[in-house]
């Protein structure tokens, strides 16, 4: 880090990109290992958006504090500018980010919490499948499968699906399969499964009898997109 970057942040005259340059200064001051002066630049960064007047800029400029804030750890501080971000929608992609680092810390409730109070239905059912890989990958599997049944995005819930189906255990997973093929419009290689596990389509078709509560002579009358 030379002597000068400070010096040419401070210089940059219109006020929402310096204190996006000072955060930007910020992370990499971080990184370099010295927190104490990080968190200096975020303060001043922080006090110089409060003088922004243009609403878009003032919230590209929180947007951008709000995201190193949380990268320095202090997921506190940046879920308060994150909130503060006027209009609400521009609140979704950094608490998208924050909660995505508080879930990789392990804080699984308040992760959730976070990505409940988005308010773009988009940006929450994006963030929610995020949510769903984290668990799932850390071995929370019935976690998993409640954080995907409450999607309500039907191509987020089936990206959420196969995430299931990818990290849990064999049963979920062909439970999963079986309600993709059910609810979405998918093509599913029948050759290369067979080839893999000879018996995972005869397993899937019985997880669709159970989906479609259909007797196994009924499986003809509603063909599934295989």
């Amino acid at each position: 880090m030379t002597t000068s970057a400070p010096t040419i942040a401070y210089s940059i005259t219109q006020l929402d990109k310096q204190a996006e340059a000072l955060a930007l200064l910020a992370g990499s001051v971080a990184r370099a290992g010295d927190q104490e002066h990080a968190r200096s630049l975020l303060s001043h960064a922080e006090a110089i958006i409060t003088s922004v007047i243009h609403p878009d800029r003032q919230a590209s400029a929180l947007v951008r504090l709000a995201e190193t804030t949380a990268d320095l750890g202090d997921h506190a501080h940046a879920e308060t500018i994150a909130r503060s971000i006027t209009p609400s929608d521009e609140q979704a992609q950094p608490l998208a980010s924050l909660a995505g680092m508080v879930a990789r810390a392990g804080d699984y409730e308040h992760a959730e919490a976070i990505i409940r109070s988005i308010t773009h239905p988009d940006q929450q059912a994006w963030a929610l499948v995020s949510l769903v890989r984290t668990v799932a990958e850390a071995g929370d599997q019935e976690r998993a499968e409640a954080l995907t049944s409450s999607i309500t995005h039907l191509q987020r819930r089936a990206e959420a699906l196969l995430l299931v189906a990818k990290y849990c255990t064999r049963q979920r997973g062909l439970r999963a399969v079986a309600e993709v093929l059910t609810t979405s419009s998918w093509h599913f290689p029948v050759s290369g499964a067979l080839r893999l596990e000879p018996d995972v389509v005869p397993a899937i078709m019985a997880e669709l009898v159970i989906a479609w509560r259909l007797e196994p002579s009924d499986t003809t009358t509603r063909p599934a997109e295989l």
